[in-house]
């Protein structure tokens, strides 16, 4: 996705008894925030582990959390970093 034109991309997976969620980002973005530091907040708040460096980054939570709130968290860490408000998408 980021090879496509995305600035950033996230990708959250659920599995029997984890979560996870992935993301990446490209040199513009990663000029102004590291994805490894987003990911470290996002393990402390949900409890998780998680790491990376600049431009790639994971999360694994052994919990049921919904993956809508651990996206929607995962923007709103990076829309407070970047300071800007991202376009959503809804159903």
């Amino acid at each position: 996705m980021i090879r496509s034109g995305c600035d950033i991309a996230l990708v959250a997976s659920e599995h029997e008894e984890e979560v996870r969620l992935f993301g990446r980002g490209n040199k513009r973005i990663t000029e102004k925030i590291s994805l490894a530091d987003v990911f470290n907040d996002l393990a402390r708040y949900f409890n998780g582990e998680g790491g990376g460096h600049a431009a790639a980054a994971a999360l694994s939570v052994r919990s049921k959390i919904d993956l809508t709130t651990m996206l929607i968290k995962a923007l709103n860490i990076i829309e407070q970093r970047l300071g800007i408000k991202a376009s959503r998408i809804s159903d």
